[in-house]
């Protein structure tokens, strides 16, 4: 028994002792040698280059030529499809001189006898999981995986064709069967690998990469032991294995931690030995616990949606739906949404749209709902709206083409979308959505596409009709004068209020059916561009409530790209419905990218996540990590409990707060159904970092409670959080959480919210929605003018100016008819205007006062100067030639009542001054107060002077 005790007391002390530091030897970082060709699967191989920190250049295909590679020892080339002569020459001339090739797929006869090896023919796959794995020779290389998963559908067939070349790796089928064929092949000059390197363990998949490098140009395995040695400890928001352990005491991951020191502590020396194959063996096996250490180390939360998108109707794989189901539960998910219909196919028995040819016969929605259903997951159809997709059968398409209900773009070619406002299109999609609704228990609806192709689409014939009798506009020249003439802004309010209708009319009507059936969407993720390009306003959507709850399709592999757009999204959703974001899996080469994207979606006040997509690779690589911490307690997702409403007051904007404000709240639990027999709940005040502090208790004889929150600077939800009875014999949890309650220090108030302060009588306005206005803005109150912001371009903040400076609108949007009739007018009767870059009227923003100037080009790099006498260009430099502070600038068309300020290199106008009505206008091509990386930017010399020596005319001084 004591023996016991002491062997506890040592194991206790050993798990607090903190791990022992190792020097590492420093790093060595040569110059990029290596090219990686940017084509169709690079991103697998770029993921390896960068795991084993080997220095590299991308080159598009376009760009190779003897004389691009010329300084390069190494050349990786993913996949290029029927390269011309001039490429192949180029590589082959490359490895003629000395330099190697690293080759996948594609095969050209002039590559493959450089590399002295023989096409024998192109085989695609005979029987399922035919190409399923690579298995490596042993002790041909060293440093190469024993085996590695692939499930290719095709190969190319080859065979050594010189003394030199040899196979090192053959595929084998699913049941581990050789198939006899060679998978990777090496010569003295490079390496040929017989398909593409698809995505998976991004581990074994630089091993791979390493053992050919080496194989090719041993002087890299240094280069490659120390890049993955580097970085074992990179894993989410840590950047070494150090910073993991005080974290690891606390939320747990400490036993693969260790084990990640331990290998670690090997590599270094093996490197200390120059075994470099085997620290690098190492290295790479010390990240992958790294990261099972990571993945430990996330709480699984309760309250949150935890889901994927599959985008086919007919499971994974060969799984089918019961397995489908089955394993999706296993690792902790809650929903699926899965893809069943599209614009113009279905793949169940629809009466609505023409039924799949590989799913007649059979009723694919029945058996996906029962499965779901069965293994405690909800299911939600996802239908891609308005386009059409491969599986729309022809003589449906000739349908709508003949019936003209297709989309067309600028140029008039036809497009395999359906047109959002023709009537006929809008009434199908409803009808699609609504049969599923009335004929299968479906827990929710999905819209994708939800949205036009892009910014070039649509002009058909029935758009212009539609849009001259809905506005009462008359187009003359279409489409110009809606894409970037004068009715521009009114097309593009009425191109969203298309897609609008759709969503509002199924939403409307899903709920009169089915109340509990929940309406969402994918969505772009930046709302503020989607509404401009494809006509998505999912903001709207939010506000007016169509949607349960969105997901907005957050596909990058940055971090910090991810966190910005879920705090914006955040923002924009403010809690009025849960808000899931998309996560990018597909794109992703490691778990560790995906458990930190969980993190900070969670962190940053996100209600869930949704993975796209489930395939067999996601189940293998992401999966059993997210089980490991994030998603190994189950759970219920928040948009099935809509019982608790939440009354927070407005604040500054939305539910934002200054420091020290005191914020009224009321929580009720007031809409339970009737299966409910009895329930109990707290109500606490969360950061989104995880810190609770209660705040009372719900009970069916007190179902709310009032209270008074002054809370410190952070980001807040109230959550309600308890138990429901069904029945005598069962209890289910639920979470339900307020608006996303942000409190705000002074610094953040002024930064978030600059228009909310006093402003001086008749000032200068500047628009700080525009690029380079807040810069702008600190330049002229420097200059001791009396500047205000201005957030919004409305009759009483002209009211308020004597002079507007008008920054080119970041949305541009902004800039429709009765804006711009609105300024003109102010002009006229005494208002002072200056104007910058698009704003003097270019691309999309039309001019507003044509008559003294209009862009007419962009030219970059040109120079600039003042001319001529006008009191503007009174103290500005008219002999030197000025840079700008932005890359580019807009050039004038001067009309007949303009001056010319300033001119470029070419001796085009760039600034023009005009008097309409009583009132005075500079047109500035100019970008002012915005740097070459789109950021704020102080103006300075010349064209400080030009800003502030034109808004002191505007305001009256001088002629």
């Amino acid at each position: 028994m004591k023996k016991l005790v002491l062997t506890l007391l040592l194991g206790l002390l050993w798990t607090c002792a903190p791990p022992k530091y190792v020097p590492r030897p420093p790093r060595l970082r040569p110059p990029a040698r290596t090219v990686l060709v940017r084509t169709d699967y690079f991103g697998t191989l770029e993921a390896c280059l960068k795991a084993l920190g080997i220095p590299y250049v991308e080159l598009p295909p376009e760009a190779i030529s003897v004389d691009t590679l010329r300084k390069f020892r190494l050349v990786v080339v993913p996949y290029l499809p029927e390269p011309s002569d001039a490429i192949s020459d180029a590589l082959a001339e490359f490895v003629e001189g000395g330099g190697k090739l690293l080759l996948f797929y594609s095969l050209p006869d002039t590559l493959a006898q450089v590399l002295g090896i023989r096409r024998v023919r192109y085989l695609r796959r005979e029987y399922p999981g035919q190409f399923s794995e690579m298995r490596f020779v042993k002790g041909r290389v060293p440093g190469l995986p024993e085996r590695v998963r692939q499930s290719s559908w095709n190969i190319f067939v080859v065979e050594p064709a010189s003394p030199g070349a040899e196979v090192l790796a053959e595929w084998y089928d699913g049941k581990g069967r050789d198939t006899g064929y060679p998978a990777v092949l090496c010569s003295p000059s490079g390496c040929y690998m017989s398909h593409v390197l698809l995505e998976g363990d991004v581990g074994k998949r630089a091993l791979i990469l390493a053992g050919i490098v080496g194989r090719l140009l041993p002087s890299f395995w240094p280069v490659m032991a120390g890049g993955a040695l580097e970085k074992v400890g990179n894993v989410g928001k840590f950047t070494n294995l150090e910073e993991m352990w005080k974290e690891a005491r606390v939320r747990g991951g400490a036993g693969p931690l260790k084990e990640a020191i331990k290998l670690r502590a090997r590599a270094i020396e093996e490197m200390g030995r120059k075994n470099y194959a085997r620290a690098l063996y190492f290295a790479l096996k010390a990240k992958r616990k790294a990261v099972e250490a990571y993945a430990e180390m996330q709480p699984s939360r309760e309250g949150e949606l935890r889901a994927v998108w599959i985008h086919t109707a007919f499971g994974v794989s060969d799984w089918g739906w019961k397995k489908t189901a089955q394993v999706l539960s296993k690792y902790g998910f809650n929903a699926i949404f899965a893809n069943m219909l599209w614009g113009g196919v279905a793949y169940y028995p629809s009466e609505v749209l023409p039924v799949a040819g590989r799913a007649e016969g059979r009723d694919l929605m029945a058996e996906a709902v029962k499965w779901c259903h069965k293994y405690g997951l909800e299911f939600h159809v996802w239908m891609v709206n308005n386009y059409l997709g491969s599986g729309t059968p022809e003589d449906f398409l000739e349908k709508l083409r003949a019936e003209g209900r297709l989309q067309r773009d600028k140029d008039g070619d036809e497009l395999p979308w359906l047109c959002p406002s023709d009537p006929r299109n809008r009434a199908m999609e409803k009808e699609a959505l609504l049969e599923v609704v009335r004929k299968y228990p479906v827990d929710g609806i999905h819209f994708d596409y939800i949205r036009y192709p892009g910014a070039s689409a649509c002009y058909c014939d029935g758009c212009r009709e539609r849009f001259q009798r809905d506005t009462g506009i008359e187009v003359r020249d279409w489409p110009e004068d809606v894409i970037s003439g004068p009715h521009f802004a009114d097309f593009q309010r009425w191109r969203r209020e298309q897609v609008t209708k759709l969503v509002e009319e199924v939403s409307n009507e899903v709920r009169r059916i089915r109340p509990d059936v929940k309406v969402s969407a994918a969505v772009f993720p930046d709302w503020r561009s989607a509404r401009f390009q494809v006509g998505q306003d999912w903001k709207l959507w939010v506000e007016r409530g169509y949607l349960d709850f969105v997901c907005p399709m957050d596909y990058t592999t940055d971090p910090e790209k991810f966190g910005e757009w879920v705090r914006m999204q955040s923002i924009w959703t403010e809690g009025r419905i849960p808000l899931y974001p998309g996560i990018g899996a597909y794109r992703m080469t490691e778990g560790g990218e995906v458990l930190h994207q969980v993190a900070l979606a969670r962190e940053l006040g996100a209600d869930g996540f949704v993975i796209f997509s489930y395939t067999v690779r996601t189940v293998q690589d992401f999966f059993p990590l997210l089980r490991r911490g994030a998603t190994k307690e189950r759970t219920s997702p928040p948009h099935r409990w809509d019982w608790t409403s939440f009354e927070v007051p407005e604040g500054l904007g939305g539910h934002s707060y200054s420091q020290g404000d005191s914020v009224p709240v009321r929580v009720a639990l007031d809409r339970l159904p009737k299966w409910a027999r009895k329930f109990r709940a707290e109500v606490v005040l969360e950061k989104t970092d995880g810190e609770a502090k209660k705040l009372g208790v719900l009970k069916p004889e007190s179902p709310s409670i009032s209270t008074i929150l002054k809370p410190e600077p952070g980001t807040y939800r109230i959550a309600v959080r308890g138990w429901v009875k069904k029945g005598w014999w069962r209890k289910e949890r639920f979470v339900s959480r307020s608006p996303v309650i942000r409190v705000l220090t002074p610094q953040e108030v002024a930064e978030k919210f600059p228009c909310l302060g006093p402003r001086p009588e008749g000032g200068v306005g500047v628009y700080v929605n525009g690029w380079g206005g807040r810069a702008i803005l600190e330049t002229l109150r420097g200059e001791g003018l009396p500047a205000f912001p201005v957030c919004e371009l409305s009759q009483d903040e002209l009211s308020s100016c004597r002079v507007l400076v008008l920054a080119q609108p970041k949305d541009v949007l902004v800039w429709d008819m009765k804006t711009r009739g609105r300024i003109r007018i102010w002009v006229e009767e005494g208002g002072g205007l200056l104007v910058t870059h698009d704003a003097v009227g270019y691309r999309y923003l039309a001019p507003i006062f044509p008559e003294v100037a209009r862009g007419e080009g962009r030219p970059e790099g040109r120079r600039w100067r003042a001319v001529g006498d006008h009191p503007v260009c009174e103290d500005l430099d008219k002999v030197n030639w000025n840079p700008h502070s932005y890359y580019d600038h807009i050039t004038l068309k001067l009309g007949r009542e303009g001056v010319i300020l300033a001119v470029d290199e070419g001796m085009e106008p760039v600034v023009a001054a005009g008097k309409p009505g009583k009132g005075r206008y500079v047109a500035c091509g100019l970008a002012l107060g915005l740097g070459a990386d789109d950021r704020d930017e102080l103006p300075e010399d010349q064209e400080r002077e030009l800003l502030v020596s034109s808004v002191r005319w505007l305001m009256g001084d001088g002629r």
